[in-house]
C-alpha cells in the first residue's frame, strides 16, 4: 500500500488553497468555498518523488515542486512541503 492521500481545495475569490486537511469552510470569514478533493499526493517521500511546496505571503498561495530557502524573492513567499510527487 503506498503512503498517499487526498489534497483537497478551497477557493474564495482570489485564491485557492489545497491541504491535506479536510476543511469544507476554510478560513472562516474569508469567504472560502470548499470544492473537494483535487488529487492525491504522496505524505511521505518515495523513491522518485520530489517535495511539493505551498508558498504562502500572506495574501497568495504558490504551489512548486522548487525550493526557495528565502522564499521566493520580491513576494516574499515562504513555503512548507505540502507533500510528494
Amino acid at each position: 500500500m503506498f503512503p498517499i492521500a487526498p489534497v483537497f481545495r478551497s477557493v474564495n475569490r482570489i485564491d485557492h488553497y489545497y491541504s491535506q486537511a479536510y476543511s469544507p469552510i476554510y478560513g472562516g470569514d474569508h469567504n472560502w468555498k470548499y470544492e473537494g478533493a483535487a488529487f492525491v499526493i504522496y505524505n511521505v517521500q518515495v523513491l522518485g518523488t520530489v517535495p511539493f511546496y505551498d508558498y504562502w505571503n500572506g495574501e497568495d498561495h504558490y504551489y512548486e515542486t522548487g525550493y526557495h530557502p528565502g522564499g521566493i524573492e520580491g513576494d516574499k513567499y515562504y513555503g512548507q512541503v505540502l507533500g510528494y510527487v
